[in-house]
């Protein structure tokens, strides 16, 4: 939030982590708007995860590790950090894996509890210390990285889009936001200087590649784009629909948005002819309508829902 106070004077720039942009707006109340209150100056890189596994546990690959959850239910505890808790949460509904979440302040804490096989599972940041060694050298079972490629620094482990997995919604990512208003020369000078540093070969093979990142050093046009689609990501990922409404009176449906985002919690039935067809709020409850329609979203507990009726034609 001080990111977003500062003077835009061009001299103030800010890291931005995928969690203060993409997943924590869409969990509570933030102390900034972050389609309002930034500039987008470069998105700098991506960070590589990795899901890990005791050694102990009886499967080797992502998928037989949903099949054993799915005949052995909370059998198997996992933790995660940051936003990766939301992907993790999003892996359970799109794989049907039955796990159960154990919190932990972060990997030094959880790591002793992996290897002691009280928790079978992480997903942490390949950039951890030993996670690299752990892996290749057989101490922990890499289960799958995210995205639809493997990564070079443990190349045998399965990327998400082996395992039948869509890549999106499962990357995190480092970039640089300046407070809105800043100088366009000043976001285009920092913007072309980073991309040029995180780009460097001699700077990335030392800096960036071993640590578990990806470069990629944007412009602040595809920084802005990229974070308006990231954001829809984020928010079907933690299980919210888009309706399309923004900017419209939807009565009570109001005190369930987020922002102006037009994303709320909850299922959406549309009608047209009389055939009412739901779909489930979740990775894949974007709706699109083409029609005239009547737009029902349900919101709340099942036995008492609030329901917001809209009729219009798109």
């Amino acid at each position: 939030s001080g990111c977003a106070k500062a003077r835009p004077d061009g001299y103030v720039a800010c890291m931005a982590l995928r969690d203060n942009i993409s997943i924590s707006p869409f969990q509570e109340a933030q102390p900034y708007d972050v389609m309002k209150d930034f500039t987008p100056v470069s998105h700098l890189v991506y960070l590589q995860n990795v899901m890990v596994a005791n050694p102990q546990v009886p499967f080797g690959n992502f998928k037989d590790m949903v099949a054993y959850s799915r005949a052995n239910p909370d059998k198997l505890n996992y933790t995660a950090f940051g936003a990766s808790v939301a992907i993790l949460a999003w892996l359970t509904r799109e794989t049907g894996a039955r796990m159960t979440y154990v919190p932990y302040k972060g990997s030094p804490d959880a790591l002793p509890a992996l290897m002691n096989n009280t928790i079978q599972l992480m997903y942490m940041a390949i950039g951890n210390p030993t996670i690299v060694n752990d892996v290749n050298s057989g101490r922990l079972k890499g289960l799958a990285v995210p995205g639809d490629t493997r990564n070079p620094l443990m190349p045998k482990v399965p990327s998400f889009a082996d395992a039948g997995l869509p890549p999106f919604a499962t990357k995190s990512w480092l970039g640089i936001l300046m407070p809105a208003g800043a100088p366009r020369e000043a976001v285009s000078r920092l913007s072309a200087e980073l991309s040029a540093i995180v780009n460097d070969a001699a700077f990335r093979d030392k800096n960036v590649t071993p640590f578990g990142f990806d470069a990629v050093g944007s412009t602040p046009e595809q920084f802005a784009k990229f974070i308006i689609d990231d954001r829809k990501a984020g928010a079907l990922a933690q299980g919210f629909v888009e309706v399309d409404l923004a900017g419209e009176d939807v009565g009570e449906l109001a005190d369930h948005r987020v922002g102006q985002t037009g994303f709320v919690r909850g299922r959406v039935q549309r009608a047209r002819d009389g055939a009412a067809r739901e779909a489930d709020a979740g990775a894949h409850g974007h709706v699109h309508v083409r029609v005239e329609y009547h737009l029902r979203v349900v919101l709340g507990d099942a036995d008492q829902p609030v329901v917001a009726d809209q009729h219009r034609r798109a």
